[in-house]
C-alpha cells in the first residue's frame, strides 16, 4: 500500500502578513480563532500548525480544542516564536543577557506544556536573531554555549514533546549560527538529547544551496527529520511562495525521498501569499503536492531508485519528462 502524507498549515495565510515596505499587511487579518476555522473550511487540510501565544494560548484552548474538535483538523506542530520580538532582538538563546535568554526558553517549555494540552507532541522555532552581522562582533564560544544549554534545558522539560529547530542561513541576521542541515545535525550532536530534531523547511534549505533529497537522507541517517515545512523561492530569498511555482525536480526528488524513507509526520506550508489569494496559494499548494506524491507513485519507487543506479540526469529527466510532459 502507498504510504499517504498527512498535509498541513500555518495560519499565516490568513493573518495578513506584511514586508518592510507594507508593515501593515496587504489586506485584512482574519482574528485567530477565525483563521483556524477558515483553513479548516478548505477541506483539504489534515492538521493546521499553532503559534502560541498568538494564536493558542491559556485563555483561548478551550475554544481551540473545541474547534479542532468540530472541524476535524489535527495538531501539526506548535510554534514558540521568539525572534520576532524586540526583546531578542540580540539573540534569543545567545544574548549576553541571562534574563532575555531565561525568557526565550520559558516561552519554548510553555510551548510544549501548550502542545501536550492539545494532544500535540512536537513544537518548533527558528533562531533568526541568533547570529551576527558584522566580523568580531560576538564571541562564538559563549554563543554556542549558551545556545546549546539552553536547547538541553528545553529539552528535559518533559520527554513527551519533541523540539524542532529551524534552520536558515540568514535573515534577519545577516549570518544566522543554526544555517543549514550539517550545522543542525552538529548542534544536536552536542545536546545529545532524543527529542530534539529538525524541521527542514524547502525554502531555507534552498537559500542554504542545499539538494532537498540529500539533506531529507541526511536528517533520517541521524533519525532526527521530525517535521517539514514547504514552500518555494528563487533560492536567492525566503519568499515563502506557492509550492511549485519555481521548483520542479528537486521537489520531486524531495517526495520521492520523503516515501523512501518511510516519512510519517507532517508535511506542512509555510506561506506568505502577500497580494495573492491566500485560499488559493494553499489549495493550489496542496494539489501539486498530492500530484508529485501521485507521479512519484504511478512511476514507482523501484524505478526511480533503479535510475539513481545509473548515475545519469539525462536518463532520469528522460522518465520523468515522459511520464509527465507525455514527449516521446
Amino acid at each position: 500500500m502507498a504510504l499517504k502524507f498527512k498535509y498541513a498549515a500555518a495560519l499565516i495565510p490568513w493573518a495578513n502578513p506584511g514586508d518592510r515596505f507594507l508593515r501593515a499587511g496587504y489586506r485584512e487579518a482574519l482574528p485567530p480563532l477565525q483563521r483556524l476555522k477558515h483553513a479548516a473550511s478548505l477541506g483539504v487540510l489534515d492538521g493546521v500548525e499553532l503559534m502560541y501565544p498568538a494564536e493558542v494560548n491559556e485563555e483561548n484552548v478551550q475554544e481551540v480544542k473545541r474547534i479542532l474538535s468540530d472541524t476535524g483538523l489535527a495538531l501539526a506542530i506548535v510554534g514558540t516564536p521568539i525572534s520576532s520580538e524586540r526583546r531578542f532582538a540580540n539573540g534569543a538563546l545567545t544574548s549576553r543577557d541571562p534574563s532575555v535568554r531565561r525568557t526565550a526558553i520559558d516561552r519554548v517549555k510553555a510551548g510544549m506544556d501548550m502542545c501536550a494540552e492539545l494532544g500535540g507532541n512536537q513544537i518548533m522555532f527558528f533562531l533568526g536573531q541568533d547570529g551576527c552581522d558584522y566580523s568580531l562582533e560576538v564571541d562564538y564560544e559563549e554563543a554556542w554555549s549558551w545556545m546549546a544549554e539552553s536547547i538541553a534545558e528545553m529539552a528535559s522539560h518533559r520527554d513527551d514533546v519533541k523540539i524542532c529547530l529551524e534552520y536558515k542561513p540568514f535573515e534577519p541576521r545577516r549570518h544566522i549560527f543554526l544555517n543549514d542541515v550539517g550545522t543542525a545535525l552538529h548542534l544536536i550532536d552536542q545536546i545529545d538529547a532524543d527529542n530534539v530534531g529538525v524541521v527542514l523547511d524547502t525554502g531555507h534549505a534552498l537559500m542554504a544551496n542545499e539538494t532537498l533529497g540529500e539533506s531529507i537522507w541526511l536528517l533520517h541517517r541521524a533519525r532526527r527529520l521530525y517535521h517539514f515545512h514547504f514552500n518555494d523561492n528563487y533560492r536567492g530569498w525566503d519568499d515563502d511562495m506557492i509550492v511549485g511555482s519555481i521548483h520542479f525536480m528537486p521537489f520531486v526528488e524531495a517526495v520521492y525521498w520523503l516515501k523512501r524513507i518511510g516519512y510519517s509526520s507532517w508535511i506542512s506550508l509555510d506561506l506568505f501569499p502577500y497580494r495573492e489569494d491566500p485560499d488559493l496559494a494553499v489549495t493550489e499548494s496542496i494539489a501539486y503536492l498530492k500530484r508529485l506524491d501521485e507521479i512519484v507513485d504511478e512511476i514507482g519507487l523501484e524505478t526511480i531508485t533503479e535510475l539513481l543506479h545509473h548515475n545519469d540526469g539525462a536518463r532520469t529527466l528522460r522518465v520523468i519528462n515522459r511520464h509527465v510532459l507525455g514527449t516521446n
